[in-house]
């Protein structure tokens, strides 16, 4: 299965969470795992502030080599402003919900995974496919 992570569902992998569980699992059924470049920033610095182990920086850099990176032009922020208007979504999941929502355009078996209720109800919203 193609999935695409945002952050939500790629922390609890690290750190032992609510959605932990089911982040594994998704991970696990993946074939392919596709993200927003920008999931690595937000991960490192969540890794960063929780004063991750060393061995959870180890399962990071691993992980994070499975990902298909996916970036955003600058000239795309605009387009994302007015994706992101009736969604409200804060900045950061805008991007995340943008580039699956481009991406599915061209990879129609993509997945996204995210446990963020807000990027979730927007995602239904735009009758995007999720699992959550």
């Amino acid at each position: 299965m193609d999935l695409f992570f945002d952050t939500s569902a790629i922390v609890p992998l690290f750190f032992e969470e609510k959605h932990t569980r089911k982040a594994v699992s998704m991970w696990n059924q993946s074939t392919s795992v596709f993200a927003w470049k920008w999931l690595k920033l937000e991960a490192e610095s969540t890794l960063a502030r929780r004063n991750a182990s060393s061995d959870i920086w180890k399962k990071w850099n691993q992980h994070s080599t499975s990902f298909n990176w996916l970036d955003l032009s600058s000239e795309s922020f605009n387009e994302i402003s007015i994706f992101n208007r009736t969604l409200r979504l804060r900045a950061a999941d805008a991007g995340h919900l943008f580039t699956f929502f481009k991406t599915i355009k061209t990879m129609p078996s993509l997945v996204l995974v995210s446990f963020d209720k807000e990027q979730v109800r927007a995602a239904k919203l735009l009758g995007l496919p999720i699992l959550n």
